[in-house]
């Protein structure tokens, strides 16, 4: 008896508290505490699960993606610092997660009975690394003529102006369906 009474009390509390101006802030601390909730789930996800993605890509380049990418890829790649290397893999996951593809799928052996979808993901690969590393060797130039440009903005004494030329990749041609 006591158990139900004390059940109809809270029902009504309840009803009330809902109806209430309190409410409104209720429901706004929930939805800062559920932001907050997502955005750490996705800064552990990414110190975490992004590692084994790294480990699994590099893993399929050095095993398997040597049948299927350039010899000069697999050089590249593997000259890299450790932290370049886990960089430009993430960079790559975030590029192929962009177009729909999960990088993973190379390394687990899922497209291994569908050669039109590897040879996609290896092309993305092979035209998202040469922009990449177009982009790097650009920061690097700029950084360069950054350092040697004096504070105040002027040409040092007996330099001329060097126009700065940066090479655009080349367009890549379609891949015939079927």
């Amino acid at each position: 008896m006591y158990l139900i009474l004390l059940l109809v009390i809270f029902l009504v509390l309840g009803y009330f508290l809902s109806r209430s101006r309190i409410s409104g802030s209720i429901d706004k601390s929930t939805e800062k505490a559920l932001d907050l909730a997502a955005r750490n789930k996705n800064w552990w996800s990414s110190r975490l699960g992004n590692r084994r993605k790294n480990l699994t890509f590099i893993h399929w380049v050095n095993r398997n993606g040597v049948n299927y990418l350039p010899e000069e890829f697999a050089i590249w790649l593997n000259d890299l610092s450790e932290i370049e290397r886990h960089e430009f893999v993430y960079a790559l996951g975030d590029f192929m997660q962009g177009l729909g593809y999960d990088l993973k799928k190379l390394d687990d052996g899922s497209l291994d009975n569908k050669p039109a979808l590897l040879q996609i993901y290896v092309e993305a690969v092979v035209i998202y690394s040469n922009a990449y590393r177009k982009a790097k060797q650009a920061q690097k130039e700029a950084e360069k003529t950054k350092q040697n440009t004096p504070s105040n903005g002027n040409q040092p004494e007996g330099r001329d102006e060097v126009p700065v030329v940066v090479n655009l990749p080349e367009i890549a041609e379609p891949v015939p369906a079927g």
